[in-house]
């Protein structure tokens, strides 16, 4: 009998800097099998600072959804006794938990950009493994615009993005020892590359808000 492949699933956490999925979903969405948009019901952070999200981002979601990949999941992700960080941790566990635990978990930001996602599914598909194993990829950190493009630093940082059991301990982190696979990926992250207003949005409200001044 044949063995049905795993599926190839990615969830995303959207807050402030939804509109940065105008440049990260069309890079991976014909080559995923579904995709999750996790969303706090309240539009709150993860620092409980509200944010606004327009009806014409689900009108853009809706319009581009032509193979109907999309899911919208809305909770309450925001609890005020809990720090940013563990807030991030759990709103992972519980976007895993929507997704199902079957196939490859891939969790995204809003600001990371795949250079070549359809290899790094070919990879993922081609790997033949039972036990629990972590998937890294690299970034290339986007940190100053001006007129003429983006600066950028080559550091190959590596960070977790793909498993095949999502319970996670810190973040993307997984909760368990295990195998873990560094692929020669490139994510551009655009992490610092905003404007003043929006990385003053950001450092107030990300998940290591509370982590340095």
């Amino acid at each position: 009998m044949e063995v049905a492949e795993a599926k190839i699933k990615v969830g995303i956490l959207v807050s402030y800097d939804y509109r940065l999925l105008e440049y990260s979903l069309p890079r991976i969405y014909p080559y995923v099998d579904e995709i999750y948009l996790a969303i706090d019901k309240r539009r709150k952070t993860w620092k409980g600072n509200s944010y606004h999200l327009p009806d014409t981002f689900f009108t853009w979601i809706q319009n581009m959804d032509k193979e109907k990949k999309m899911h919208l999941y809305e909770d309450l992700f925001y609890i005020k006794s809990l720090s940013p960080m563990t807030l991030e941790t759990r709103a992972r566990n519980m976007l895993a938990y929507q997704m199902g635990y079957d196939g490859w978990h891939i969790q995204l930001d809003t600001d990371e950009y795949f250079c070549n996602f359809e290899s790094f599914v070919q990879t993922l598909k081609s790997l033949d493994v039972e036990d629990p194993i972590k998937i890294y990829a690299q970034w290339t950190t986007l940190f100053k615009q001006d007129e003429t493009g983006f600066f950028y630093i080559r550091n190959r940082e590596k960070f977790p993005v793909a498993t095949n059991e999502p319970y996670y301990l810190y973040a993307r982190i997984p909760a368990w020892e295990g195998k873990g696979l560094i692929l020669d990926e490139t994510v551009i992250h655009q992490s610092w590359a905003r404007s003043k207003e929006e990385l003053q949005q950001k450092l107030q409200n990300w998940g290591h808000a509370n982590d340095f001044d």
